[in-house]
């Protein structure tokens, strides 16, 4: 745990923005390994792009499946 949050729950925080975010940011928030709570969030039904940016690993939150997106109608 770190401040009181599950791995999976302090990568979810970091996420949730649906930014772009680097592998950078989950070390920098004291994460040694972020691939593993991504993996547990991916099977709790989260669904999570990885990606490559200049040369640099990249993540982004989509959303949960089968969540209706709040901008489909705007």
């Amino acid at each position: 745990m770190i401040n009181g949050l599950h791995h999976h729950e302090l990568v979810l925080n970091i996420l949730s923005d649906k930014k772009v975010h680097y592998s950078r940011e989950f070390l920098d928030a004291g994460l040694c390994e972020y691939r593993q709570p991504i993996y547990k969030l991916r099977k709790l039904d989260w669904i999570i792009e990885s990606t490559v940016v200049n040369g640099r690993p990249a993540f982004q939150l989509i959303g949960k499946k089968g969540e209706i997106p709040k901008d489909l109608f705007l």
